[in-house]
């Protein structure tokens, strides 16, 4: 179980650097500017537990993990827009087939990134511990709204 939840925030993680990248593209207008502002990309939280992590307490810990699945929410949103769209039509998942490849090397380096910022967690009691709460994950799922989605 621990293992699917790694790998599910390491996808999470993955989806999302692709998405701040597309999004840092485009000018961000408005209240975006400000959400854009504060969740920070998944390359500087990986930079920062690299850093800074051996001083981390449990709500520093929470906090990044947090930053982290936000960053990769979007790609994560995008797969649940896909399974909905497919839902259980075998016609249907054929065709996304190639979509689903598209994002899946969209997300790589994400996973990558997310596989270096576990590594840092798990060097880490306190990292460890937090990683290993299937409840704090699920709670921050639901609050992105990311909870409902099948990986």
């Amino acid at each position: 179980m621990k293992n699917l939840w790694i790998g599910m925030l390491a996808l999470m993680m993955a989806f999302c650097l692709g998405s701040c990248r597309e999004k840092s593209d485009q000018p961000a207008q408005g209240d975006a500017t400000e959400q854009v502002a504060e969740t920070p990309s998944l390359e500087d939280i990986v930079a920062k537990a690299k850093a800074e992590s051996a001083n981390w307490t449990i709500d520093d810990w929470k906090t990044n993990i947090k930053a982290a699945m936000t960053a990769i929410a979007p790609m994560f949103k995008k797969i649940g827009e896909m399974q909905k769209q497919v839902g259980d039509d075998p016609e249907k998942a054929a065709a996304a087939l190639g979509d689903l490849a598209k994002l899946m090397e969209e997300m790589e380096p994400m996973d990558k990134l997310f596989d270096q910022f576990d590594s840092i967690a798990q060097t880490s009691e306190i990292g460890k511990a937090v990683m290993a709460d299937t409840v704090f994950q699920k709670q921050v799922a639901e609050e992105l709204g990311i909870a409902d989605i099948d990986l």
